[in-house]
């Protein structure tokens, strides 16, 4: 009879665990989902306020500096065409993670970038993350979230958009008045596109309700 009583506790304590981990699982899901605008909008505030400082870096005309959102499409046009192929081989939180660490390789390499060419190389795999990116987020979102909450998930990431521009483009423009245009790579897009990434990844794993 004591054995059962303990066995009971046991499974008890074990059910409030995973509840609570289930629970600080889903936090970290809407964190990610609010971080969704600052992780992805970060080269659009860049490509806007920046182009006449990368022309003059580079010493060439603003309408080619201009052409790294271009680059950006088209790369995002070839992914978004074999997305479909994708998502047969590889779950929806994979891709979704794999498409922010593009995002992070792409904003190191931009910071890195030497010419105006490696700049635009580096800049065009933005359009590959965000074609990954973006139809992944309602699949992780019905898979992860119970449905009363789902509205919820789709409305965070949809307000962290105009916020991102809210917060960014002043600070964008402050990182490049005072460090140079590069570390607003470094400083703006790689933290917030990181910090997305350590949330997904922990916050997607499990459903903290059935």
């Amino acid at each position: 009879m004591r054995i059962e009583t303990q066995c009971g506790e046991c499974i008890e304590v074990t059910r409030k665990t995973n509840v609570a981990n289930a629970k600080d699982s889903y936090r970290l899901l809407l964190l990610a989902l609010f971080l969704t605008g600052f992780a992805t909008h970060a080269r659009v505030i860049i490509s806007g306020l920046l182009l006449i400082e990368i022309g003059n870096t580079f010493n060439i005309p603003i309408g080619l500096a201009g052409q790294v959102t271009s680059a950006a499409a088209g790369t995002a046009i070839i992914v978004a065409l074999i997305m479909g192929v994708l998502t047969m081989k590889y779950s929806p939180r994979a891709l979704l993670l794999t498409g922010m660490l593009i995002y992070m390789v792409s904003a190191l390499g931009c910071f890195l970038s030497p010419t105006f060419w490696t700049l635009l190389v580096a800049f065009s795999l933005n359009g590959a993350g965000g074609a990954m990116v973006f139809p992944m987020l309602g699949t992780v979102i019905g898979e992860t979230l119970p449905k009363e909450e789902r509205s919820k998930g789709i409305g965070l990431v949809t307000t962290g958009q105009p916020v991102s521009f809210v917060i960014g483009t002043p600070l964008v423009s402050y990182i490049a008045s005072t460090s140079g245009w590069k570390l607003t790579f470094l400083a703006y897009m790689l933290p917030g596109s990181s910090k997305y990434h350590c949330c997904l990844h922990r916050g997607s794993k499990t459903r903290p309700y059935p």
